[in-house]
């Protein structure tokens, strides 16, 4: 009798599924690349307990926000590939690979911008996908077999500088939303320069006293003007008036100091105040 083999794919992203995404890292979260040193390297780990067939790709995307800060990212925009994508102009070697149980692979990748593309930062991102390789399934006894398989994609970082390369921060907006549960304090945020902005904002808020009442840092990466939303519990705010600073900065503690265009530190002050 002949058999058939239901296979069920489900798809899983590092966000959504971190039991499966903890089965394959890839570190770092980006890749910095110069004119000078075109050469970079990513890290991709086997940490579960099948092999993994791996697949390098480039896509070239950006994230956005809404009026209320919920972050989306932006494939396909072909208008603004033509301008800024590094896809065209990197290779990675190996692209396709097995890794079996506990092993490591180094992938290095090369950029080469044209001589003709204007100073800046060029982008794009590097897609990373993980399938088990897994042995044929077994059979039930009436001869169907079903296997759920999990197709891991993480998605990280590559930029390369060409030429002068410079960002900067400007903010164009603050205001205050809150609901009975949290406060948010929305910033609306624009990048300078020719480059992407890459670093975290902080914002403090003090009591009418002065002592520091509640903080937060958002940790992002600016290619357009978007809104970031830092948010706060209400129980650790009670009614009063309150004073709140915020600091955008070239700082992450995920990227070292020269992955990072270096900015004067931004600085907004701003009142508010929760009635009771």
């Amino acid at each position: 009798m002949m058999r058939s083999i239901v296979l069920l794919a489900g798809f899983a992203t590092l966000l959504l599924a971190p039991a499966v995404s903890a089965q394959v890292i890839v570190a770092p979260p980006a890749v910095v690349l110069t004119e000078r040193d075109p050469f970079g390297t990513f890290l991709v780990v086997n940490q579960s307990t099948d092999a993994q067939e791996i697949v390098i790709d480039f896509r070239f995307g950006y994230p956005v926000t809404d009026t209320l800060g919920a972050v989306s990212m932006v494939y396909g925009d072909s208008l603004a590939g033509g301008e800024w994508s590094l896809g065209p102009h990197v290779r990675a070697f190996p692209r396709m690979f097995v890794l079996e149980p506990g092993v490591q692979q180094v992938v290095r990748i090369t950029g080469r911008p044209g001589a003709e593309l204007p100073d800046g930062t060029y982008w794009t991102r590097i897609v990373t996908t993980a399938t088990p390789r897994m042995p044929p399934p077994e059979p039930d006894a009436a001869g169907v077999s079903a296997r759920v398989v999990f197709q891991l994609q993480q998605v990280t970082s590559l930029l390369l500088r060409k030429g002068l390369a410079a960002t900067g921060v400007e903010v164009e907006d603050i205001r205050i939303v809150m609901d009975d549960a949290r406060l948010g304090v929305l910033a609306r945020l624009a990048p300078g320069g020719n480059s992407p902005f890459l670093g975290e904002a902080r914002v403090r808020v003090r009591a009418a006293d002065g002592s520091v009442a509640a903080e937060a840092v958002d940790v992002f990466a600016m290619y357009l003007p978007m809104t970031r939303l830092l948010l706060f519990e209400r129980s650790t705010l009670p009614p009063g008036e309150y004073t709140a600073e915020l600091v955008v900065a070239s700082e992450r503690s995920d990227l070292t100091r020269d992955q990072l265009l270096q900015i004067e530190p931004v600085r907004r002050d701003f009142r508010f105040r929760i009635d009771p």
